[in-house]
C-alpha cells in the first residue's frame, strides 16, 4: 500500500502559475481532512495544474516553486493528478523554511475501482529533487521520494 501511494503521489506532479489566487480548496469535497491537511497554514502559492486544463505544464509555477526550494523560501505548490482507473490524487509540495519540507496529499479512488485508496498521507522530506529530462511534459517537477528524500509520518484513511 505505502509504495502504491508513493508511485500515484509521485504521478500526482503536474503544476501552474505564481499566483495566490489559483490555490485548490484544502479537500475537493470533503470537511473532514485532518488538520495537517485542511487546517494547514497557509504560505505563498505557486498554483496549482490540473492535465489538460487551461495552460497544462505551466512552466511558470514548476519554476516559481524550484526557486522557493533553492532560496528555502516558504512556498506551496499544489498539484492534481489522475490514474488509469480515474483515481485521483491532489498533493501540496510545500517548503516550510529552514530547511524543512513537506508533502500533503489526498488520494480518491477512481470510478472503476471505488475501493481502492482514499484518504490522505503527509509526508516529511529533507530537500525535493526535481525533474530535469528535457522537453520532458513532466520537466521541471518535483518528484517525490526519488532518492529516500521523503518519509511518510501521517496516514489516515478516509
Amino acid at each position: 500500500m505505502g509504495r502504491r501511494l508513493a508511485l500515484t503521489a509521485a504521478l500526482c506532479l503536474t503544476l501552474a502559475a505564481c499566483t495566490d489566487d489559483l490555490v485548490p480548496p484544502a479537500s475537493a469535497d470533503r470537511d473532514d481532512s485532518p488538520s495537517w491537511y485542511g487546517g494547514r497554514s497557509e504560505l505563498p502559492s505557486c498554483g496549482i495544474d490540473e492535465p489538460h486544463v487551461d495552460g497544462y505544464r505551466r512552466v511558470e509555477a514548476r519554476n516559481c516553486f524550484r526557486a522557493a526550494v533553492e532560496a528555502d523560501r516558504p512556498a506551496e505548490l499544489s498539484t492534481l493528478q489522475y490514474g488509469d482507473e480515474g483515481e485521483s490524487v491532489r498533493a501540496h509540495f510545500r517548503v516550510l523554511g529552514d530547511g524543512r519540507y513537506e508533502i500533503v496529499a489526498e488520494q480518491l479512488p477512481g470510478s472503476l475501482d471505488p475501493s481502492g485508496p482514499q484518504g490522505w498521507v503527509r509526508y516529511e522530506c529533507t530537500h525535493f529533487l526535481f525533474i530535469d529530462d528535457p522537453g520532458a511534459e513532466l520537466l521541471g517537477q518535483p518528484e517525490m521520494n526519488h532518492g529516500g528524500e521523503c518519509t511518510q509520518v501521517e496516514y489516515v484513511e478516509g
